[in-house]
């Protein structure tokens, strides 16, 4: 009887097997960065637009976790934060998205294209012996922005009685009537002006 308590405390106090450990993963390396779309471009000041970057492992495989720095070449040209950029003036500039050692760029136009044209005044009449008048003209972008040193392009419907130039300036020639009108694609806004 002895003989087997002994044991029986023995195989109770027994070690219990040791239980591996699993080796931890290995880290993630990036080996590209996408983004998407891969240009925008702008045609007013203050607008805003969105890029998507996508950081890739080296078996091509997305990296959920990461988080890419984002910069601008020309922060007077466009600004950007997290992905959104804003248009803040005409030119052009390069956005770049950065994680670790790998990076992706994104190009940035800014233009501003006319949308709306303001005269002043709403008629205009002048004696023949003015030598000139020159129109007082506003061009605004689509976000009501002025838009300086618009290139656009005036006309006169009756030359006989007065012409204009390539900068607004009119001039008399004959007593009438004419409409000036200033032109930029689609957008156009006319002056009645008269000679007496």
């Amino acid at each position: 009887m002895t003989g087997l308590v002994v044991c029986i405390t023995v195989a109770c106090g027994s070690t219990p097997p040791t239980v591996p450990i699993p080796p931890e993963p290995e880290p993630q390396v990036p080996a590209r960065i996408t983004i998407e779309p891969p240009s925008l471009m702008f045609d007013s000041v203050g607008i805003t637009g969105m890029l998507t970057a996508v950081v890739y492992d080296e078996d091509d495989k997305p990296l959920s976790s990461a988080v890419v720095n984002w910069s601008s070449s020309d922060p007077t040209v466009a600004r950007v934060t997290r992905g959104i950029v804003v248009a803040v003036g005409v030119g052009a500039a390069q956005v770049t998205a950065q994680f670790g050692d790998v990076s992706a760029t994104a190009a940035i136009d800014v233009i501003q294209e006319i949308s709306f044209i303001e005269i002043f005044p709403s008629a205009v009449s002048v004696p023949l012996s003015r030598p000139s008048y020159k129109i007082e003209t506003f061009f605004y972008d689509r976000n009501r922005n002025i838009i300086p040193n618009a290139v656009v392009t005036w006309t006169s419907s009756d030359p006989a009685v007065a012409t204009v130039d390539e900068n607004g300036v009119v001039t008399p020639v004959a007593r009438g009537s004419t409409l000036i009108t200033v032109t930029d694609g689609n957008v156009t806004a006319t002056l009645p002006f008269s000679v007496h």
